[in-house]
């Protein structure tokens, strides 16, 4: 169920008198272990009696204890829970040490992803109510989190527990989306007390992207911060940039802010450093310039090498939102993380891109090339595997004609 196997389990369960002693348990699974220790006392005879106390002891080094397609989580820490007839505690500190979730997954109550249901960006989708398959009555996003909170405090062995737990994100925790790419950093601590748990820390946004409208937005920065309300709402702060030319080839950066909680989110845009409208904000990303002179005008007034630009963005435009509708519906069905369509020439010339990534770190593409070739070449195909040696080294093979076949060493930077 959990998509791993465990190896190499040793363990020394005693039983002495009115005392049950797990000496050591272990479990083994590359790159990492787990070690659990502790004791049960009976109250009377072993058969019948009452758990009258009882404690255990877990450690974990670099222990994956999940692995699917949809979340991994692999972790170091040392945790303590003791239980008697007056009361029931835990106390410890987890480590992150490399965990990816895929979002859509993570807000649905159906446990359907949210591309097979619905092509609605999640931010957008976060600032609205969503409706479950299931003709369910409409909830929102953190509704549906605090069900999934809820189904686990409500589990027998944790409903009687009282406790802290401090969590730590060192890097390498990932939020996934067919539209986002989030590196999250940062340090949260749950609280729980009878039939809440609360949550106090931030959690901040390393660097990521997200693609609004075929568009890609680099992320600058941003932070979930969580303040130990009832309920799980994080306030959440986010930064991001998109740098195009408009129609007149001037650089333009545009910004998107977001900023509240997620069932009820702000979207603010500026262009150039001035606030603009969201219909605005949409123009511009779409047609590279704004409402008013899309819609008032003259085309007559455009030069020839305006107009062909203009065609030019709008090719790649729809090329864009083709592409990432392809990727959201039809790339999940057949299990594959990207598909691109770049368009050259009113499109007598076009690349169709797909791609998937087989580990966390390994990534592979197939590209082909359709329609005339000034050289008369043979439709280009190139086959490209990269691997992320660390965060911002990759190691890269190509496989096609004499001038893309090679191998790269690619190191990339950010400006802070």
């Amino acid at each position: 169920d959990l998509g791993l196997q465990y190896q190499d389990i040793q363990g020394e369960l005693v039983g002495e008198d009115s005392v049950i002693r797990l000496s050591y348990l272990e479990l083994k699974h590359s790159p990492g272990s787990l070690y659990l220790e502790g004791f049960g006392q009976i109250d009377s005879s072993f058969w019948t009696g009452k758990l009258k106390q009882a404690a255990l002891n877990l450690r974990m080094e670099n222990f994956p204890i999940l692995s699917s397609q949809e979340y991994q989580i692999q972790i170091s820490s040392n945790l303590q829970a003791k239980t008697n007839r007056d009361s029931s505690f835990f106390d410890g500190n987890i480590q992150i040490v490399h965990s990816s979730f895929y979002l859509p997954t993570l807000l649905s109550t159906t446990g359907k992803t949210a591309s097979t249901t619905s092509s609605v960006p999640l931010l957008v989708k976060a600032t609205q109510k969503t409706t479950a398959d299931s003709g369910e009555k409409e909830i929102s996003p953190t509704q549906a989190i605090n069900q999934k909170i809820q189904e686990v405090l409500q589990a027998p062995y944790l409903r009687h527990f009282n406790g802290r737990l401090k969590i730590t994100l060192p890097e390498n925790t990932w939020l996934k989306s067919p539209e986002m790419r989030l590196e999250l950093k940062g340090e949260i601590e749950l609280v729980k007390k009878g039939s809440e748990m609360r949550i106090f820390g931030t959690i901040n946004v390393i660097h990521g992207n997200y693609n609004f409208i075929g568009k890609r937005f680099e992320i600058q920065k941003g932070s979930l911060i969580f303040r130990g309300e009832r309920e799980f709402d994080p306030e959440i702060l986010l930064e991001t940039e998109y740098q195009f030319r408009s129609y007149t080839h001037e650089l333009k950066t545009m910004k998107l802010n977001v900023n509240g909680k997620i069932d009820n989110l702000t979207l603010n845009f500026s262009l150039d450093g001035k606030q603009i409208e969201q219909t605005d904000a949409i123009s511009y990303i779409l047609f590279g310039r704004s409402k008013e002179d899309l819609l008032y005008g003259d085309p007559a007034a455009l030069s020839d090498a305006s107009k062909e630009s203009g065609n030019r963005l709008l090719l790649d435009v729809a090329a864009g939102v083709l592409s990432t509708e392809l990727t959201q519906s039809l790339g999940k069905e057949l299990n594959i993380d990207k598909i691109e369509i770049k368009s050259k020439n009113n499109w007598e010339k076009a690349t169709f891109v797909v791609g998937k990534y087989l580990t966390n770190n390994l990534f592979v593409s197939y590209q082909r090339e359709f329609g005339a070739s000034a050289d008369d070449e043979v439709t280009k195909e190139t086959i490209m595997v990269e691997y992320e040696i660390r965060r911002n080294l990759f190691l890269q093979l190509l496989e096609g004609n004499a001038k893309t076949k090679g191998m790269d060493i690619i190191f990339k930077f950010e400006r802070r």
